[in-house]
């Protein structure tokens, strides 16, 4: 078998293969379908124009040859109306008629003599006689051939993106496979009458074959994806190194064949391609072992680079961290010294962090300002040239800047390298690469390190509160549980630590979760918490836990224990009673002692007086005046400690002021204290006893009258507001001592001597009966202020003002 004809038949597999492979790709797609096709007709014309270089069935392999040729053009047509869309280009019709026309050639190439007949083969070569249609079987091939490549140069001119690089391959492919077999196998037979030179025409499949296999490859032609093995590409690669062995070979054989025996060309010929294979080895060890002798390194850049990532991603520890950056810097750079800066927020600037260990290099303590600020500036390497009289005082050939969020955070000096070549494009690469690397570690060290430091401090402020505190994530599960917290709930941290919020009581769990899902502060001022052993009441407080986006990253409840409070509050209020008791039993007995004293006196003097008629008239006097005194005291303690049983009914308030104000004006004009009253032309409604509420306008006015000095002025002033009406009482005297403005309202508290101390405490009784509030306050000036607010009469009910 001929060389060629091997060579054919090998063309005739690959392009076959490549069909199958596309078609194997994905069999339902109409573009890998048509594409199949055609490499499978073209690998059939390959084949026949090979099967016939044999010399034997030259007419059966030469049918199939003009077979397959009639079957191409249609077939390459419909694979280009489906890619690389489905489209309308060529019309229908014209894809139709091709297609009849190219199966009834094949069937009169396979069939009949109208082709051609009396093939044979010369010595010059195959010939063939044309028939009555072969003109027409040309014209047909050329007119659709034509047609095919306008579509395919159509479609590559108006292809976009992606799409456009695997198209120019296959129109490249097209136009070269299709120009050479058409010439060869086509246009010369046409004119010569000849088919001497028909082989040709498949050689052109080879260009075919490696065009699209190039797209294929490289450009995902088809969306197939074609991988070839690592040990596939070694022994071509190996066999590529092995041509310049092998040409002299082939050149200079015939002198060699003179000279040596038959026995010795395969001992030549291993010698000479195991030599040629061991050279790269041989070459990388001796390179390695003098790089090693003259402190040269040269580290694999993608190799290195993986090293270093993983290893940086390992430690978070800023010192050991740093430790690392300078043991396999100096691993892979030798040089002859190298520091690290970092940013130093005490003195504001660059300072020494590590050297390499065993190096003497000249190593200032802080960065020079220069340095940093061309680093600042350039945010680049600094090589010894550009600043070449401080970095070389220094000894120092480069300068790496660590930058991180676009500030830079420290530096890496390095030293020349102690083989003494200089840092090559190569190498600054590389240093770039790994300080960009090393800064985003060094800054993630630091943040790591803040942020251990304030766990550390929350974890201890949290360890120590009174308070218990929860916090749970997005997605609901515990991630902090405080001593208070176990405490008050009865549950243990490690139990209920990474478990979902369900397993806390409802009354903490439930405000939890609705302060996560609404992003919303929820405050419960009294709930029950039971513990284990009994219950408590608390105060919570859930907050949700936000990032600066805004987004809700989890929530955290801050709950205190109340019980304490309540205690105190309790113990509080006992011992305000017992005070009150206190102050009214020693003002009560103060009172009720000095008319007792009186008439004890006259008492012990009946047995020597009994003749004296006016002695005795005294005593009935006196008897009388000191028991009404004590019955009068006992009537106001009877007002101010029962609340009022008569009914509330509406009323304007100005009128009980207008009552007060007639009781008190005998003593007004007495003293000469002049009254200015704003009681307004509108009513002012409340609900309240008439009788009561002029009382206690009257206190206030007597309280004013005997605190306001002689000619003095006492105001009087009634508003309103939507929901409450307020009265003040000013007077014009010396104001309330600071340290008595909170016992004024207290009974049988009095500065005066003549004083019962009742009458104010009276007006806190009925102020408190009507729903009302009464406080007093000294004024800017002079004098003091009491105000009493009332519910507005619409403000509330009736029903609730009735006593």
């Amino acid at each position: 078998m001929k060389p060629l004809q091997l060579f054919l038949y090998g063309l005739a597999i690959a392009v076959g293969a490549l069909g199958l492979s596309v078609l194997a790709a994905n069999a339902r797609s109409s573009a890998h379908r048509y594409f199949a096709l055609t490499a499978l007709i073209i690998a059939g014309w390959t084949l026949g124009v090979g099967g016939r270089l044999g010399g034997s069935a030259i007419e059966a392999w030469l049918r199939l040859s003009f077979a397959c040729a009639s079957l191409i053009p249609p077939a390459v047509l419909a694979f280009v109306n489906v890619y690389p869309l489905d489209g309308r280009r060529p019309a229908r019709l014209v894809l139709r008629l091709s297609v009849l026309l190219g199966c009834l050639f094949a069937l009169l190439s396979l069939t009949t003599r109208l082709i051609f007949f009396d093939p044979v083969m010369t010595p010059t070569g195959l010939s063939r006689r044309a028939g009555p249609l072969y003109p027409l079987f040309a014209a047909y091939f050329l007119v659709t051939w034509a047609l095919f490549l306008g579509v395919l140069l159509g479609n590559t001119v108006s292809a976009r993106g992606r799409a456009r690089a695997p198209l120019q391959y296959v129109s490249a492919a097209a136009i070269i496979t299709s120009a050479g077999g058409i010439s060869t196998n086509l246009l010369l037979p046409l004119l010569t009458g000849r088919s001497s030179y028909t082989w040709l025409g498949p050689c052109f499949g080879v260009v075919f074959l490696l065009l699209i296999g190039h797209a294929i490859v490289r450009h995902r032609l088809l969306d197939v994806k074609f991988f070839v093995h690592r040990g596939l590409t070694l022994i071509l690669a190996s066999a590529v190194s092995l041509l310049p062995l092998a040409l002299p070979l082939v050149w200079f054989g015939p002198q060699l064949s003179l000279s040596l025996p038959s026995s010795g060309w395969p001992v030549l010929v291993v010698a000479l391609l195991g030599g040629g294979l061991l050279v790269p080895l041989t070459r990388r060890g001796a390179l390695k072992i003098l790089d090693r002798y003259l402190y040269r390194a040269k580290p694999d850049y993608q190799p290195t680079v993986q090293e270093i990532s993983k290893a940086l991603t390992q430690v978070l520890d800023r010192t050991a961290l740093l430790n690392l950056l300078v043991t396999r810097l100096t691993r892979i750079v030798q040089p002859e010294g190298l520091a690290i800066y970092v940013v130093d927020d005490t003195v504001g600037a660059l300072a020494i962090r590590h050297v390499a260990p065993g190096e003497s290099f000249p190593v200032p303590g802080l960065m020079p300002r220069s340095v940093l600020e061309t680093l600042e500036a350039d945010r680049d390497v600094i090589e010894v040239g550009e600043h070449h009289r401080l970095l070389a005082e220094l000894g120092w050939a480069l300068v790496l800047p660590l930058i991180a969020d676009d500030v830079v955070i420290g530096a890496i000096a390095i030293g020349a390298k102690l083989s003494g070549d200089p840092y090559y494009p190569q190498d600054l690469a590389l240093l770039r690469t790994l300080a960009n690397q090393a800064a985003v570690a060094v800054k993630n060290a630091q943040l790591y390190a803040e942020v251990v430091l304030a766990n550390e401090s929350i974890e201890n402020i949290v360890a120590t509160m009174n308070s218990g505190v929860i916090a749970i994530s997005a997605e609901g599960r515990i991630t902090l549980f405080n001593r208070a917290a176990e405490l008050l709930t009865g549950l243990r941290a490690e139990a209920v630590r990474l478990q979902p919020v369900n397993v806390l009581p409802p009354c903490l769990g439930e405000p939890l979760t609705r302060a996560v899902a609404d992003g919303k502060v929820i405050t419960c001022p009294e709930i029950t918490l039971a513990d284990g052993g009994g219950t408590r009441s608390i105060i919570s407080t859930v907050s949700p836990l936000r990032d600066k986006t805004g987004a809700v990253l989890g929530g955290v409840s801050v709950f205190s224990d109340l019980t304490p409070l309540q205690e105190l509050e309790h113990e509080r209020r006992r011992a305000e009673k017992l005070n009150y008791f206190e102050s009214l039993a020693s003002g009560l007995a103060h009172e009720i002692k000095n008319p007792l004293v009186s008439i004890k006196t006259f008492v012990q003097l009946i047995p020597f007086r009994l003749s004296d008629t006016r002695w005795l008239g005294d005593f009935g006097r006196l008897v009388e005046r000191e028991i009404d005194r004590i019955e009068r005291l006992l009537n106001r303690l009877a007002t101010l400690g029962r609340a009022s049983t008569r009914p509330h009914r509406r009323l304007d308030l100005r009128v009980p002021i207008q009552d007060a104000l007639e009781l008190v004006q005998p003593a007004l004009a007495t003293k000469r204290v002049a009254v200015t009253t704003r009681l307004g032309e509108r009513a002012k409604p409340v609900f309240g006893d008439g009788d009561e509420l002029t009382q206690l306008v009257h206190n206030l006015l007597l309280n004013a009258l005997e605190h306001t000095p002689v000619g003095g002025a006492v105001t009087l002033e009634l508003g309103a507001s939507d929901r409450q009406v307020t009265l003040t009482v000013a007077d014009s005297g010396p104001g309330i001592r600071s340290e008595h403005l909170e016992r004024v309202f207290d009974p049988f508290f009095t500065t005066r001597r003549d004083g019962t101390g009742l009458g104010l405490a009276i007006c806190m009784g009925i102020a408190t009966a009507h729903r009302a509030r009464i406080r007093v306050a000294n004024n800017p000036t002079h004098g003091a202020t009491f105000t009493v607010e009332l519910p507005l009469a619409g403000a509330a009910p009736s029903a609730e003002v009735s006593a």
